[in-house]
């Protein structure tokens, strides 16, 4: 059994947007990144008749209902689950192994990117990292069941 050490951002640039760290509390970023105590103030945004927290300082993603917070599998399928898979890149500056890379069948659906900073890895939950480019979904998962999942009869 191979044991990995955790993923660390460093300063370098993806698509020419830099990093940026992940909080460990609100305002206090770890890694390459200076110290700060300023809290950050998180918005919901409405996409595709959910609200959708996604923040770039602080690299959260928290999903919402109508009525009750969605888990993040709710929250990407109402999202995503029209998305098809395009294709596999190499990890380059990315969470993971490998990347999935997903297309919007069109327009409207392309919109739900907007609730997320583009080039930034977010992670949705212990095993999905999430980014985009304006047109396409990435997606890194980190567990061998996630990636079958998602690329199963692709």
């Amino acid at each position: 059994m191979v044991h990995r050490a955790p993923y660390r951002w460093d300063r370098d640039e993806i698509r020419g947007t830099p990093l940026r760290g992940f909080s460990v509390t609100p305002g206090c970023h770890t890694g390459a990144m200076k110290m700060t105590s300023t809290p950050c103030l998180h918005q919901p945004v409405a996409v595709a008749g959910i609200r959708v927290v996604a923040c770039e300082e602080c690299g959260i993603v928290e999903w919402f209902g109508a009525q009750r917070p969605l888990d993040p599998t709710e929250g990407m399928a109402a999202l995503f689950g029209d998305f098809h898979l395009v294709g596999r890149l190499p990890a380059v500056r990315a969470p993971g192994r490998e990347v999935l890379l997903y297309g919007a069948p069109g327009r409207k659906a392309r919109a739900c990117l907007e609730a997320f900073p583009a080039h930034v890895w977010l992670q949705v939950d212990t095993t999905l990292w999430l980014s985009h480019d304006g047109e396409h979904l990435l997606l890194v998962p980190t567990s061998p069941l996630l990636m079958e999942n998602l690329t199963r009869g692709a």
